[in-house]
């Protein structure tokens, strides 16, 4: 597999290699009148590492390129990329640096897959749709960042629980790894994470899979709406098709991970697309 999935896939040794180019661009991905270096940096390689995720990869090593201009606090941006390295296991072992008008880091991130990856294209007519957990909360986090005053100096630690993790969804999201052997393992026929928003990502699924989506219901995070469950993006939990969801949900309890939600199924009609039996809009982040 070469371009059209969330990671090129190889053929090596005793299974597959999985590799990922990811950018993250200043005022495109990142907004640093609202968060710091530290935590562009996290998100990041956080985002580069998703796309592993959503291939039932697990993390091998990175390389990490970045162009900046002068005054950027390259030591906190740095930090913040090792830490979300250290976090998910997945060492970084080279890269390059380059001044630039603005902050462009670019990652590449390499994986391993002993037991095949997972594409968007293997859904089939009656399989169940799942997510990992509820959405919106990092579209959520950074419309409550714009209602603060200095965000960059917010002291995440005094605000309540609920905009605690809207800021963490938003600042630090985590790869759901674990998430995506899990389903793996448990027999998933397609997956992708939901980076660009679960309306549009789901659609990646149906035209690469050939078949329609009809959704019960969408999940949504505490002070999320379902517009930004839908269409806001970044969340970088995965959506994923089966045709068992015993053995999925067997699979998530046995390796201790909370259970995922099966929110729909797939149908013969390749152009419907439903929430409760109503069209919805293919909507979240484009980059053109």
């Amino acid at each position: 597999m070469w371009i059209g999935d969330d990671a090129a896939v190889v053929p090596c040794v005793d299974g597959f290699l999985v590799t990922s180019a990811d950018m993250s661009v200043q005022d495109v991905h990142a907004n640093l009148d609202l968060i710091n270096h530290y935590d562009f940096g996290w998100r990041a390689f956080a985002s580069a590492l998703s796309d592993l995720a959503a291939m039932a990869a697990i993390p091998l090593h990175s390389l990490v390129c970045i162009a900046c201009p002068s005054s950027t606090d390259i030591d906190k941006l740095y930090t913040g990329i090792a830490a979300a390295a250290k976090e998910h296991n997945c060492p970084i072992v080279g890269g390059d640096i380059s001044k630039g008008q603005k902050i462009n880091i670019s990652i590449t991130v390499n994986g391993y897959c002993p037991h095949g990856p997972i594409f968007r294209s293997g859904a089939k007519v009656g399989d169940s749709i799942f997510v990992t957990a509820p959405l919106g909360a990092s579209s959520a986090g950074l419309a409550f960042l714009n209602t603060v005053s200095n965000p960059k100096e917010l002291d995440i630690s005094t605000l309540e629980v609920d905009n605690q993790n809207l800021l963490q969804a938003h600042l630090r999201p985590l790869a759901k790894i674990n998430q995506g052997l899990a389903a793996q393992a448990g027999g998933a026929s397609s997956m992708i994470d939901v980076s660009d928003g679960l309306a549009t990502d789901l659609n990646h699924i149906a035209i690469a899979s050939g078949i329609g989506i009809e959704l019960d219901s969408v999940p949504i995070a505490k002070q999320a709406s379902l517009e930004q469950a839908l269409g806001g993006g970044e969340d970088y939990e995965l959506i994923f098709t089966a045709s068992d969801p015993a053995k999925i949900k067997n699979k998530f309890k046995e390796n201790k991970l909370l259970p995922p939600i099966e929110i729909g199924h797939c149908v013969a009609q390749t152009n419907r697309r439903t929430l409760a039996g109503k069209p919805f809009a293919v909507s979240g982040w484009r980059h053109f």
